[in-house]
């Protein structure tokens, strides 16, 4: 009751943050093409460049927390941030008789950098210098792994081009989640033996590109419905979307008794010991973080019913809200620890 007051004491107002409300991620701003293309023109280059950098982030966006180490999402963020304002500012000759938007060459993830990245330069990307110490990410040849297979698919099914693949899965929340687990493997979180189906990062790639576009404008001459992620403004486009079954959210649930943990799982969880990776442990505190969610968006909304008010209210803001507030529990040392389970998945 004390989250769901929390919310309605703002209107539903405070589950939403803007994308770039801690300057960590890449917008684009800085960007300016060739001083021959036309503003318009600009703005898809623009655009392009961002979608990529989500795609890129959230493809490795999982466990930082294996061998102690302290690096965080927003330490990935900003570094992949500062790799991409790299060629801003880098004038650049397009050619605008091609309909396919691709972002330059000398653009850190464009598809074809991605393709051909070696292990020493991503593990150059993934290296962090945290209060004088160098600390790499865990398993960075899977994550080189899961870049190369965005670029490929980009390359040899999208003409080397990110916002061809938005523009033609794009149409709904759940179409753009489909297609990225569709067309890239990396994404296929799910056990179809148990019949579930998470998709964390596939989720969370398209909260966050509705949410990156937003500061993008939208460019006139495309034939797309206001429907469509690349015109949509209104966050009801996001209402298809489970939260994000990670490690913070149901950490957060935990703290303010909304999951309960049995004594066995709670000792484990506790004490740091690593769960199975797909055991029903893992499970359990999964499908308990997505059904809780979607009860508390429930209440939520009889809430504000009650008080006649109409702010839209979904998983994918819950989340967002859950998330930010356990990372401030978390960096203050408030919560018991959160699970444990080395994968790729989140």
């Amino acid at each position: 009751d004390g989250i769901t007051s929390k919310i309605t004491e703002n209107r539903g107002n405070e589950v939403f943050a803007p994308w770039d409300a801690e300057s960590w991620h890449y917008t684009g701003e800085g960007y300016r093409s060739s001083s021959k293309i036309k503003c318009e023109n600009n703005q898809l280059k623009r655009r392009e460049r961002v979608i990529l950098y989500v795609m890129t982030l959230d493809a490795i966006n999982f466990c930082f927390w294996p061998d102690d180490c302290p690096v965080q999402y927003e330490h990935l963020a900003v570094a992949l941030t500062n790799a991409s304002k790299k060629d801003d500012a880098t004038e650049s000759v397009a050619i605008e008789s091609s309909s396919v938007i691709e972002a330059e060459s000398s653009y850190a993830f464009s598809p074809s950098r991605l393709v051909n990245m070696t292990l020493e330069d991503c593990e150059t990307l993934l290296t962090f210098n945290i209060d004088g110490k160098l600390w790499k990410l865990w398993n960075i040849k899977e994550r080189l792994k899961l870049w190369k297979e965005i670029g490929t698919v980009l390359c040899d099914q999208f003409e080397g081009s990110a916002t061809s693949f938005i523009r033609e899965n794009g149409s709904s929340a759940q179409s753009l989640v489909n297609a990225l687990v569709h067309h890239f493997p990396g994404f296929r979180d799910h056990s179809e033996a148990h019949g579930l189906y998470f998709y964390k990062r596939a989720q969370i790639a398209v909260a966050d590109l509705w949410a990156a576009l937003q500061c993008i404008p939208a460019p006139t001459h495309e034939n797309l419905s206001n429907d469509h992620i690349l015109n949509s403004r209104d966050a009801s486009f996001l209402d298809q979307l489970t939260t994000f079954a990670d490690y913070r959210v149901p950490q957060m649930l935990r703290h303010v008794q909304v999951l309960k943990y049995g004594d066995g799982l709670a000792r484990k969880v506790d004490e740091g010991h690593e769960l199975p990776k797909n055991g029903t442990e893992e499970y359990s505190i999964r499908v308990g973080t997505v059904v809780a969610v979607e009860m508390l968006c429930t209440a939520v909304r009889i809430k504000l019913q009650a008080l006649e008010e109409h702010a839209s209210i979904n998983s994918v803001k819950l989340d967002w809200y859950l998330w930010q507030a356990g990372e401030e529990l978390e960096k203050r040392g408030s919560m018991n620890p959160h699970h444990r389970v080395r994968t790729t998945y989140y």
